[in-house]
């Protein structure tokens, strides 16, 4: 067995029992890669659910939508950075 077939990532649940996922069965990968997508585990780390592909696609646009900074809080951000002499 190589080393890339062992690793999995464990959940507890609510109930206090332990799961364990081979990360490999999460079947969402890069095109071209044979990785999962950060956000497939993301998904599993955060619900405990193996995610569909259209979960995974609504939780990269959702993070897309949501990734600019307002323009108020990067001019806070560049003031505070400005005022601790960085």
């Amino acid at each position: 067995m190589a080393a890339d077939d062992s690793r999995s990532a464990c959940i507890v649940s609510e109930r206090g029992r332990e799961r364990c996922i081979h990360i490999k069965c999460l079947y969402i990968y890069t095109q071209g890669g044979s990785e999962p997508l950060p956000e497939a585990l993301l998904w599993l780390l955060t619900t405990g659910e193996v995610p569909t592909e259209s979960q995974v696609q609504g939780l990269i646009a959702d993070m897309n939508k949501r990734a600019p900074l307002p323009v108020c809080l990067a001019d806070t951000m560049h003031a505070c950075r400005c005022m601790c002499g960085g």
